[in-house]
């Protein structure tokens, strides 16, 4: 039999005998799957699921336990979440646990005994805690002959349904374990027949093949020394002779790519030297293999000390371990780590001393394999200027601190404490109303998918209830006692602002410019007409005083319209219409702790004798009692807006926006950069939009917003901008951005009459502003326009009203 004829059969039959070993690897490795993904997919995650379901009940008891003892129903949120996180848990297993019978068994088993256990142990005692008598609560814990069996059954039941997840994990495990055993067989066998295979091959190659392909060795080393320019000979049969050729054809291009190469590398090391910034390329070992000029500077070593040294000696000794995990964690996952990205960190110069540094990282792939080429530079100078900046911050906020303090000492009736801690208390109570509101609001269609939820909503009721109970209390300290029966009539607004304008034209002097701007189709209110000439009066004349020098004093009048969202922070509020009366004056403005306490009784601003503290308690009391609201709008050095809102008296004969053609006010995933200074009505505002379906990115301040804008990979749709912050106007925020951002439409949101704007030179003839504080349905409306390029008429002070701000 000849060569050919025998390694034609001998392969046959090896083919053959591998085929059949192939055939047993994939039934076996079939079997495997199997048992693998009821393995994976369902027994560890219900094993899983059945230790988190024991381990939230245990600490469940823990938090019950501790809240009935501590006496604190602030616990108990401890206690809900827990109990949540165990529900989850049970409706993770039950999938998992359906068809398998016994397993089925264990977990209805363990939730009725935890279902039990809540009925009999967990709802006595939050029972008697939501009555207040802590007592009865502990004395239920305390009773451990009743609560342990319930206990212990959970516990028991639950343990049990880990065990039977665990024997079944084991029975599975010991099948996989057998298919293995056979699967290993077949592989076994696999590699034999591959290894005869491999054998045959090499016996008929081994006397026709070796010499030329040692010659070709010996050539090919050559060039892998180095020596390029060693020829490759043309040997053996034809197709080593045209391997010859193609290796000659590949050793010619490569030394004309190594020549073009060697000029590109001289020119990356000029540009290399020439950075501004320190720079080190690092390899994968973590040796340096490059260096500039600057980087000799910065860290004071020769070009020669630094190559090959390890980068790690130039950070302090503290950060080196994290640094050398950075690294390791950079070049195994290049795609995670993106080039260019900034870290922070120290630098260790060869005097021993340190800077705080900058680090950006960039790939470059280099003759020997890729390296790291770390950008480093020096950021002390910028951080001692930063905190001498936090320094002279910290130092203003201490003054100011204890400014506050000395204040506070002065306090000499209890009238007055009285009144402050209510003030601060309503405010704490609006939030948490409103906050309320919103998770009542979530909660109800939650509640209708999920019938589990129905208590948790019931407890977000008897929050919201509580809250109410609370606010009426502080309504009724903050409620003046008034000797005088207030004459209600049917009043025009307007009439009132037109005839006592005419007794402030004599009273207000020279210096002041008094401008009334009057909305024809004003509601008519129900009011007594002395008590809100009294008001105008007051708020006139203390307009005027914080004007010294002279200035604008503008009255306004308009609709608006109150949402249930607004209303709903406002003790003394509710949703309708309203009539709007505001007084701006381009005074000297309040600082926050001021407009804190200005409708406070007895507090005053003015020299000791020029006045009793007690004319804007009044204006607040009157404005409070007949159903309405007032808000304040002020900064230091650009003027007060007092924004009054009172109750119609009788429907309005308007078109209103229900009345307009129809509006999708809905977002349709535009992303709107909102930039407000004042936290609290930027969390709010952001709310409203993200439930309404737009994308927020929140900016505390202009040079925040700006910062976002530039950067060309942010998508922008909408700037929203508050028109008075401190360090940075609204309309050089617009300006900026779109010197980057060409055509991006803007909407202001500003608490101030337009006469205080253009009076500090900034007019808003041309921009869309949209007046606080305003309604959720109005900032949706307005957010839309802006978005469709339409145009909103400025003739008279918008109309919108919603959420309050404390400052512009």
């Amino acid at each position: 039999m000849g060569i050919r004829l025998r390694s034609t059969v001998e392969a046959a039959v090896a083919v053959v005998l591998a085929a059949a070993a192939f055939a047993v690897a994939l039934t076996a490795a079939a079997g495997s799957q199997s048992y693998g993904q009821d393995l994976s997919h369902r027994l560890v995650p219900a094993a899983a699921g059945a230790e988190d379901m024991l381990s939230q009940f245990t600490a469940q008891q823990a938090s019950l336990r501790d809240a009935v003892t501590s006496g604190s129903a602030s616990g108990l949120a401890s206690f809900r979440e827990e109990g949540a996180e165990f529900r989850s848990a049970q409706a993770r297993v039950a999938p998992l646990a359906r068809g398998d019978q016994p397993m089925t068994a264990r977990l209805n088993a363990t939730m009725t005994a935890y279902r039990t256990w809540q009925a009999g142990v967990a709802a006595p005692q939050l029972a008697d805690m939501d009555l207040g008598d802590f007592a009865a609560a502990r004395a239920l814990q305390a009773d451990t002959q009743r609560s342990s069996p319930l206990v212990l059954a959970v516990r028991t039941s639950a343990q049990a349904l880990e065990s039977q997840i665990i024997d079944e994990q084991q029975q599975v495990t010991n099948a996989l374990n057998r298919i293995h055993e056979t699967l290993l067989g077949s592989l076994i066998a696999m590699i034999l027949v591959v290894a005869v295979i491999a054998a045959q091959i090499v016996v008929g190659v081994w006397r026709g093949l070796l010499r030329p392909f040692g010659q070709l060795n010996k050539a090919v080393a050559a060039v892998a020394d180095g020596r390029y320019h060693r020829r490759i000979p043309v040997v053996g049969p034809t197709e080593i002779a045209d391997l010859s050729r193609g290796v000659e054809l590949m050793r010619t291009r490569l030394v004309a790519g190594l020549a073009e190469r060697e000029q590109a590398a001289e020119g990356l090391r000029n540009l290399f030297d020439l950075a501004p910034d320190a720079m080190v390329a690092v390899a994968r070992d973590g040796s340096i293999t490059m260096a500039n000029a600057k980087a000799v500077q910065v860290f004071g070593y020769t070009v020669g000390d630094l190559i090959g040294r390890p980068a790690d000696t130039l950070v302090p000794e503290e950060w080196r371990k994290n640094m050398t995990a950075q690294s390791a964690s950079y070049f195994a996952d290049r795609r995670g780590r993106p080039a260019g990205r900034e870290i922070k960190a120290f630098g260790l110069r060869r005097d021993g001393s340190t800077f705080p540094g900058e680090v950006r990282l960039s790939w470059l792939p280099m003759e020997h394999g890729t390296v790291v080429v770390a950008a480093i530079r020096d950021v002390s100078e910028r951080l001692a200027m930063e905190a001498e900046r936090e320094r002279l911050r910290s130092a203003t906020e201490q003054e100011r601190f204890q400014r506050r303090v000395q204040q506070s000492r002065r306090l000499e009736s209890l009238g007055q404490l009285i009144g402050g801690v209510a003030h601060d208390f309503n405010n704490l109570l609006n939030v948490i109303s409103g906050y309320a509101d919103f998770t009542a609001e979530q909660l109800q269609e939650l509640a209708q998918e999920d019938e589990r939820l129905g208590p948790v909503r019931a407890d977000v009721e008897q929050v919201r209830t509580a809250a109410q109970q609370a606010i009426r209390v502080t309504r009724q300290l903050l409620t003046f006692s008034k000797s005088d029966t207030a004459r209600r009539e049917i009043l025009d607004l307007n009439q009132v602002v037109e005839s006592t304008g005419q007794l402030l034209r004599r009273s207000l002097g020279e210096q002041i410019e008094l401008i009334i701007s009057a909305d024809p189709s004003l509601w008519r209110v129900e009011a007594d007409r002395g008590q809100l000439e009294q008001v105008l009066l007051n708020l006139a004349l203390n307009a005027r005083d914080a004007m010294p020098d002279g200035g604008r004093l503008t009255i306004a009048t308009s609709n608006a319209e109150v949402d249930a969202a607004y209303a709903a922070q406002r003790p003394n509020l509710e949703s309708g219409r309203y009539s709007r009366l505001a007084v701006s004056d381009t005074g000297t403005g309040m600082d926050e702790a001021t407009v804190e306490r200005v409708f406070e009784p007895f507090f005053s601003t003015k020299p000791r004798g020029r006045g009793t503290g007690l004319g804007l308690a009044t204006v607040y009391g009157i404005v409070s009692a007949g159903g309405g609201s007032i808000d304040i709008y002020s900064e230091k050095g650009l003027g007060t807006t007092m924004n009054v809102l009172l109750p119609v008296a009788e429907p309005a004969a308007m078109v209103t926006e229900s009345d307009s053609p129809h509006v999708d006010l809905n977002g349709h995933g535009e992303l709107i950069l909102l930039v407000e200074d004042e936290e609290s009505l930027r969390t709010m505002a952001s709310r409203l939009l993200v439930r309404n379906g737009y994308q927020v990115c929140e900016a505390e301040g202009g040079a925040a917003a700006i910062c976002r804008a530039e950067d060309p990979a942010q998508r922008i749709d909408l700037l929203v901008t508050d028109m008075v912050m401190p360090e940075m106007l609204g309309g050089e925020v617009v300006e900026r951005i779109r010197a980057v951002r060409p055509g991006l439409p803007a909407l202001f949101i500003s608490g101030y009459a337009q006469q205080v704007l253009d009076f500090h030179g900034m007019p808003s003839a041309d921009r869309d502003i949209l007046q606080k504080p305003f309604t959720e349905a109005a900032l949706l409306r307005r957010v839309r326009l802006a978005l469709d390029g339409a145009t909103v008429p400025r003739q008279a002070p918008p109309s919108d009203t919603g959420t309050p701000a404390r400052s512009e």
